[in-house]
């Protein structure tokens, strides 16, 4: 099995700048303690995208609703995270595949860490491309997708325990690929 990853990250092993893109209170919740477990003392920019892109009729109300879930979501994320953490807190406009890469890529962070909801077939067909998807396909750092979902918080912990033991970092093709301990480059 290989491991694609950027080469300055195989040469160290560490993880200094993580980009937490959380949608939801919830989610930043889970978020939280994965960021802690695969980065601990990182520093964490929490941020928040207000997609612009989806919805233009009723601009400013949706805006608004969607800031005031911003806002929440990403103090959620700072609270749980600033007893180990430094955090910086972000919003960005417009499409949220695209601004958390940019994001990620403009602050030089080592990884991305985005939920990720499972959708179904028809869940794929209404909403579009995922956001997982997007960042996956556009970030030049390792993406860990953390399941997320409907569930209760208690849920959403026990699942996130059990999937610590086969979380897969979803990661761009890059110029090196890591292989047994050893880099090759593409």
């Amino acid at each position: 099995m290989s491991v694609e990853t950027p080469s300055a990250q195989a040469q160290t092993g560490a993880v200094d700048r993580v980009v937490a893109a959380a949608a939801s209170e919830d989610e930043a919740a889970v978020l939280s303690e994965t960021v802690s477990a695969v980065a601990p003392g990182a520093t964490v920019h929490a941020l928040y995208v207000v997609d612009t892109a989806a919805e233009m009729d009723h601009f400013d109300p949706v805006v608004e609703r969607a800031e005031r879930r911003g806002e929440a979501a990403v103090d959620a994320l700072a609270e749980a995270l600033a007893p180990d953490h430094d955090v910086v807190r972000h919003f960005r406009y417009g499409g949220p595949g695209e601004e958390i890469t940019a994001y990620a890529a403009d602050h030089d962070a080592d990884m991305v860490v985005v939920g990720n909801y499972r959708r179904t077939g028809l869940d794929q067909l209404k909403h579009g491309a995922s956001v997982v998807g997007t960042v996956r396909r556009r970030a030049d750092v390792p993406v860990l997708a953390v399941p997320v979902g409907s569930d209760s918080t208690e849920e959403q912990k026990r699942s996130l325990t059990r999937s610590q033991r086969r979380t897969t970092f979803l990661l761009r093709p890059s110029r090196s690929t890591v292989t047994s301990g050893r880099t090759v480059s593409h």
